[in-house]
């Protein structure tokens, strides 16, 4: 059998295995490196995307590199024993945000995972709705002039 359709089923039993979302998946194939996959969602959200798929992979590793206007981040590691690279393009704001974040350039740049899901969750943080926010529906203490309730 060809060896690429036995990578393509491998990668669609490891997204099946690891409730991955398929629509996240913007393209996927496979080169003399092994696989590769492009992750996209909505609203350039796709950063967490990314941390998912590098959640799942064995000897995981991350890079990132600006191209032009945009940043590509990079999960490297194992699916089975096929070297597999996610990729993910970043652009607009959250590019500015991972350039003022981490020394980028051109050149892969490694960028520790730790660092990069504390700017994810505070990215999540700031684009959260303030009526989302936990506590926002306990309504205001009333308080009297001396400060009692």
């Amino acid at each position: 059998m060809n060896r690429s359709i036995t990578l393509l089923r491998d990668l669609a039993d490891h997204v099946d295995q690891h409730r991955l979302a398929e629509h996240e998946v913007l393209s996927a194939g496979v080169d003399l490196n092994g696989l590769r996959v492009h992750v996209r969602r909505p609203q350039d959200k796709s950063m967490p995307s990314l941390l998912r798929w590098h959640d799942t992979l064995a000897a995981p590793s991350l890079t990132a590199q600006v191209v032009g206007e945009s940043v590509h981040l990079h999960a490297h590691g194992l699916l089975g024993n096929t070297k597999t690279q996610i990729v993910a393009v970043i652009a607009d704001d959250t590019a500015d945000l991972l350039r003022a974040n981490f020394t980028l350039t051109d050149k892969p740049t490694q960028v520790p995972v730790h660092k990069l899901r504390r700017l994810v969750d505070a990215e999540a943080l700031m684009r959260q709705p303030l009526m989302e926010l936990p506590g926002a529906d306990v309504p205001p203490m009333r308080t009297t002039v001396d400060g009692a309730r």
